[in-house]
């Protein structure tokens, strides 16, 4: 009896584990990315929304350092979120992930404000990373 009870908590544990550590590895996938013109201080980017809902959104610049002040994410039901970032990237950077506040986050617009200096022949591009999934409204 005590090998079976034994073998039963090992089974329900393995499944438990197994269950939280696919829920932890879901892939980023790329919505998107912009060019930007260091002589403006802001870009938009709009994602097909063909990814579906998202939970959480991070961003990734190559080229050129730049920080973004702030980025105004726009959701298919018409309500935005506005996010204070103020994060200096390094050229080949990224920032901590923003989580969505909406209950079907499904974004159609990201409007990025930024400073950044021009360098010869060399434009800074962000992208934009979502993680799938539903968050909640805040």
């Amino acid at each position: 009896m005590r090998t079976f009870t034994v073998l039963l908590l090992t089974i329900l544990l393995s499944g438990a584990s197994a269950t939280l550590s696919s829920a932890q590895n879901v892939s980023w996938v790329k919505l998107g990315e912009t060019s930007l013109n260091l002589g403006v201080d802001n870009a938009n980017m709009f994602p097909s929304g063909d990814a579906g809902a998202m939970s959480e959104l991070k961003f990734k610049v190559k080229n050129v350092a730049i920080k973004v002040s702030r980025v105004v994410i726009g959701f298919r039901d018409g309500s935005t979120q506005n996010v204070a970032l103020n994060h200096q990237f390094t050229a080949g950077g990224e920032c901590p992930s923003i989580t969505l506040n909406c209950t079907n986050c499904v974004i159609t617009k990201i409007q990025v404000f930024y400073q950044g200096t021009a360098t010869e022949n060399r434009s800074a591009v962000i992208e934009a990373w979502a993680k799938p999934g539903t968050a909640s409204r805040k």
